[in-house]
C-alpha cells in the first residue's frame, strides 16, 4: 500500500479511525484495492479539497493533468498524488479512458477536481468493494450552485447519479458532452440512493459568470455533435424547446423549492437550449468561426478592391 497522508480537517480523526477499522484484519470480507483518479486542468484552487477527501482512504491516488499552466501539478504532488501528464482530448471534457488505464487498483473511483468524497460515502464504498456481485456503482451527486445545495430543479442527487466507482474493465468511455461513462451489457450495476452524506459533493458553479463561461463551451460542443449526427432543430421548435426546458425544471422538477436559485437554474438551462440551437443553425448555414473569419476577410478584400477601382 502507498504511503498514507492524513490531512487535518473537521472530523478527520474520527473518520480515519473508522477507515482503519474497516481495513483491519477483523473485517468480515477482504476489501479490494482502490485507485482514485482525478482529471485536472488549471485546478490549483480546488484540487486540494478533492485530494484531502481521499488521500487517507485510497491505496493509490493519480492526478491526470492536461498540462495546466498554473500550480495544479505542484498541489497534487504536495498531497502525495502521482501526477501523469496528458495532452487531453482537445475538448473541455477530460481523457477518461486514458485515465482509467493508469490505475492499478481493482476498483476505480473517478473524481473531478470540483468534487469531494464525504466520510459516509467513503465508508459505503469500502463495504461495496468487498462484494462479488457488483461491478459498477452509480453514485448520486449533491450539486452546489452559487454556494447553495440544490435538491430539485432537475439537478437533484439521484437524477445526477453517474457510474464513477467500478471494477477496472467494466465501463466504456463516452465522447458525448456531459457523459462520463457508459455501463456495457453484462456489467452488474448498483445505483446508490441519495441520503444525507452518501453522495459525492459537487461544487458546480461559483457564480453567473462561471455558468455562462462553461455553457458557452458546452453549447459549442453539443451543436457540433448535432451537426455531425445530422440532427436538425427547425427554428420554430427552438423557442418551444427552451420553454419546455424551463417548465420541466421549474414546475415538474420542483425548481421553485430551491427558491431564487431554482428559478435561475431553470432560466439558464432554457437559455442553454436556445444557444445550442443558434450555434447549430450557424454551423449548418454559414460555418464555424474560422469560416466566418475567412468570409470577413474576403468581404474586406472585395471592399479594398472596389475602393482601388474607384480611385483609378
Amino acid at each position: 500500500m502507498n504511503s498514507v497522508i492524513v490531512c487535518r480537517f473537521p472530523r478527520t480523526d474520527v473518520a480515519f479511525g473508522r477507515y482503519l477499522a474497516l481495513r483491519s484484519p477483523v473485517c468480515e470480507a477482504p476489501v479490494g484495492s482502490i485507485t482514485v483518479i482525478v482529471n485536472t486542468y488549471n485546478e490549483e484552487r480546488r484540487l486540494g479539497l478533492a485530494l484531502r477527501s481521499v488521500m487517507h482512504w485510497a491505496d493509490e491516488v493519480i492526478v491526470v493533468d492536461m498540462y495546466s499552466s498554473d500550480r495544479t501539478a505542484e498541489v497534487a504532488k504536495k498531497f502525495g498524488a502521482q501526477v501523469i501528464l496528458h495532452r487531453g482530448t482537445g475538448k473541455p471534457y477530460p481523457p477518461r479512458e486514458f485515465s482509467v488505464q493508469q490505475g492499478t487498483g481493482e476498483w476505480i473511483l473517478m473524481l473531478d477536481a470540483d468534487e469531494i468524497l464525504p466520510v459516509a460515502l467513503a465508508e459505503e464504498l469500502w463495504r461495496l468493494s468487498s462484494r462479488t456481485d457488483i461491478d459498477v456503482v452509480l453514485l448520486p451527486r449533491l450539486n452546489y450552485f452559487f454556494g447553495i445545495p440544490v435538491l430539485n430543479s432537475g439537478c437533484d442527487p439521484d437524477r445526477d447519479a453517474c457510474p464513477r466507482f467500478f471494477r477496472r474493465g467494466h465501463v466504456l468511455g463516452s465522447s458525448k458532452t456531459h457523459q462520463d461513462f457508459a455501463v456495457p451489457p453484462g456489467s452488474r450495476a448498483l445505483k446508490l440512493p441519495y441520503r444525507s452524506g452518501v453522495g459525492l459533493v459537487h461544487f458546480t458553479y461559483l457564480d453567473g459568470s462561471d455558468v455562462l463561461d462553461k455553457f458557452n463551451r458546452y453549447t459549442t460542443l453539443e451543436s457540433e455533435e448535432c451537426l455531425r449526427e445530422g440532427i436538425w432543430i427547425p427554428p420554430q421548435k427552438m423557442l418551444y424547446s427552451a420553454i419546455k426546458e424551463f417548465f420541466w425544471r421549474y414546475l415538474k422538477c420542483r425548481g421553485y423549492r430551491d427558491g431564487w436559485c431554482g428559478l435561475y437554474i431553470s432560466l439558464l438551462y432554457a437559455f442553454y437550449r436556445i444557444s445550442t440551437c443558434l450555434k447549430l443553425h450557424q454551423l449548418r448555414l454559414v460555418g464555424d468561426r474560422q469560416q466566418v473569419e475567412q468570409l470577413y476577410q474576403h468581404e474586406a478584400f472585395e471592399a479594398f478592391a472596389a475602393v482601388g477601382r474607384k480611385n483609378t
